[in-house]
C-alpha cells in the first residue's frame, strides 16, 4: 500500500487588518441611560442665562469617563439628542423608541425620562416666583440710592425734633433710623449676592 505524500503549501501572510475599538455615532439605550443619569445630576436646565452649554459641556465630560461610552458626540450633540428624545417622550411616541435593545433597557429609560420631564416642569413652573425675588431684590438695592438721599434729611428731623418732646414727635423720630437699618441690610444681601455670583464664575472658569 502506498502513501500518498503530503504537499506542504507555502504560508500565506494574512492581509486582515486586526480590529480597532472605535467609537460609534449611533447611540443606543446604554448611552441615553447614562446621558439621563448625568442630565439629572447636572440639571442643566437650570443653569442660567448664557451657562446652558457650560452645564452640557459638564455632562460631555463625565459621561465619557464612564466605561463603555463610546459614542462620538460634544456636547451640542448631547444636548440634541436629549432634546429630541423628550420631546419624543412627551408627545408619547414611545413605541418609535423601541427598535432596538431589551424591554428592559427601554423600561429604565423611559423612568429615567418621565424623571428629569417632572424636574424640567417643577423648575418651570417656580421659574416666575424665582424671577419676581430677584426682581424685588433688583428694586431694594437701586432705591438704596433714594434712602442714602433721604438720611440727610432724616438727621435735620431728629435734630429738630429732639426740641419738641411731644409722643407724636418721638414717634417720628424712629422712621429714620428704620430706613438705614433696612438700607443696611438691603446693601450686605446685594453684596453677598455679588460675592457668590463672582465666585460661582470663577469655578466654570476653571472648569
Amino acid at each position: 500500500m502506498t502513501i500518498p505524500s503530503l504537499r506542504f503549501l507555502p504560508c500565506q501572510q494574512s492581509t486582515a487588518q486586526p480590529t480597532q475599538s472605535y467609537k460609534s455615532t449611533t447611540p443606543n439605550p446604554f448611552h441615553d441611560i447614562q446621558l439621563f443619569k448625568q442630565v439629572n445630576l447636572s440639571k442643566p436646565w437650570e443653569a442660567g442665562y448664557g451657562k446652558v452649554m457650560a452645564a452640557w459641556v459638564e455632562v460631555c465630560r463625565e459621561v465619557n469617563r464612564i466605561p463603555g461610552f463610546k459614542i462620538n458626540k460634544k456636547p451640542e450633540g448631547l444636548k440634541t439628542r436629549f432634546d429630541l428624545l423628550i420631546k419624543t417622550h412627551c408627545e408619547g411616541e414611545v413605541a418609535s423608541m423601541r427598535k432596538s435593545g431589551t424591554s428592559e433597557d427601554y423600561t429604565e429609560r423611559d423612568l429615567l425620562l418621565t424623571d428629569i420631564k417632572a424636574r424640567m416642569d417643577d423648575f418651570d413652573k417656580t421659574a416666575a416666583a424665582r424671577k419676581n425675588t430677584v426682581k424685588r431684590k433688583i428694586d431694594s438695592i437701586e432705591n438704596s440710592g433714594a434712602l442714602m438721599r433721604r438720611m440727610p434729611m432724616g438727621n435735620l428731623d431728629v435734630q429738630g425734633d429732639e426740641k419738641d418732646d411731644t409722643p407724636r414727635k418721638k414717634k417720628k423720630n424712629q422712621a429714620p433710623s428704620h430706613d438705614i437699618s433696612c438700607l443696611m441690610d438691603t446693601i450686605k444681601q446685594g453684596i453677598d449676592e455679588k460675592v457668590k455670583r463672582k465666585s460661582h464664575k470663577k469655578i466654570e472658569t476653571i472648569i
